[in-house]
């Protein structure tokens, strides 16, 4: 081998040094007199040398992998940043705007958004829009003027709501807001004829619509009508209203107090309008349209 002995200093070893004639099996060269004094030398001088030299190899071997690691680490560092680089520059953060609610598991039936100054609560989703209503019943408003025909087409609140009220919203939301076709039907228990659809951003659920969005049970339809009797609804086939399990999903509140909203469908004659009741019920027979009662204004939003 080439180490230099460890004994010595000068010839090569551990194995059979070619000087001092030592090696770590104890071999003694000719100029030992007894075999005692070559294992007191071995013993007391070679051996110690031999743990010393060893502690000295691994201590260099010890070194050397420490800088590989040290290497390797720096190495590893470099590639991190590297593909942090890379993805920071190919994947494009999600878009959670109003432009890409659909994506979003927030806008589903039921759900309440923000949108403009208002919360709203949505109750259809139709490919790219939304149909939404206030939650909250935002002011008390007359449907039309006394004696005047209480048509949804040319009462005062629709013109109010699509022009004064629908300057509320900034222009970004505004866009939002699609222009849509309002079909506007008569009253089927009372036998009011359909009357002309109309265009508009913002209008206000019907009869059809206020039992189809709100738990769909079919009473309107199926003219199940109820009559109030010491404040609870029973079945009687002069009742003027509908009343189920899905009453508390219809009420809402003005300055945290549950209050009477407008529908857009008529009520028993021209001067009536449909509503639903503080508890949630449907007032078919309708309300006085010259008088003030809440308003929950609905839209379609455009999801694109």
């Amino acid at each position: 081998m080439s180490e230099t002995c460890a004994v010595c200093k000068q010839g090569k070893g551990p194995e059979k040094c070619e000087i001092c004639g030592f090696s770590d099996n104890g071999a003694v060269n000719r100029n030992f007199i007894t075999k005692e004094d070559a294992e007191f030398w071995l013993t007391t001088v070679v051996k110690p040398y031999r743990v010393k030299w060893e502690a000295e190899k691994r201590e260099i071997e010890l070194q050397a992998q420490l800088e590989n690691a040290k290497q390797r680490e720096t190495e590893l560092l470099a590639r991190i940043k590297e593909l942090e680089t890379q993805l920071e520059t190919s994947v494009k953060p999600v878009d959670f705007t109003i432009s890409a609610v659909r994506y979003h598991s927030t806008y589903q039936i039921g759900n309440i958004i923000t949108f403009g100054n208002y919360d709203w609560q949505i109750l259809d989703v139709k490919n790219d829009k939304a149909l939404i209503i206030s939650v909250n019943i935002i002011e008390e408003r007359i449907f039309s003027v006394a004696h005047s025909n209480a048509a949804w087409e040319t009462c005062i609140l629709r013109k109010y709501l699509n022009n004064d009220f629908l300057k509320k919203f900034a222009n970004e939301h505004q866009n939002k807001i699609i222009n849509s076709r309002i079909i506007n039907k008569g009253n089927l228990w009372y036998e009011k004829k359909d009357i002309r659809d109309t265009s508009d951003k913002i209008f206000l659920l019907s009869l059809d619509e206020a039992d189809k969005y709100f738990g769909n049970s079919g009473n309107y339809q199926n003219k199940k009508r109820k009559i109030s009797d010491n404040g609870k609804y029973i079945t009687d086939s002069n009742g003027s209203s509908f009343s189920n399990i899905h009453d508390i999903s219809r009420v809402s509140k003005l300055n945290n107090k549950a209050s009477e909203w407008w529908l857009r469908s008529p009520g028993l004659d021209d001067y009536t309008t449909a509503i639903v009741n503080d508890d949630g019920s449907v007032r078919v027979f309708g309300y006085r349209a010259d008088v003030h009662t809440g308003v929950r204004p609905a839209l379609w939003l455009n999801l694109n």
